[in-house]
């Protein structure tokens, strides 16, 4: 794994952690909570697909660049 990856796997991580703990911590009724941990659930799950499809976009870029030097 090269260190963008990494880098990009902590921050999720990271960022998911402290969405958790924040909502967790926060002091409110059971459904309201789970409420807004399935909207915030629903924003990263967002964030993680362009995220993902930025990756293969360079990716295949990448294979491209690869493939005419190699040419």
């Amino acid at each position: 794994m090269d260190k963008k990856n990494a880098y990009l796997i902590g921050l999720i991580a990271a960022a998911t952690a402290g969405l958790v703990a924040g909502l967790l911590l926060a002091p409110k009724k059971g459904a309201e909570l789970r409420k807004d941990i399935k909207e915030k659930a629903d924003e990263l799950s967002e964030q993680l697909k362009r995220v993902v499809k930025k990756g293969k976009e360079k990716a295949g870029e990448v294979q491209d660049e690869f493939e005419r030097a190699i040419s």
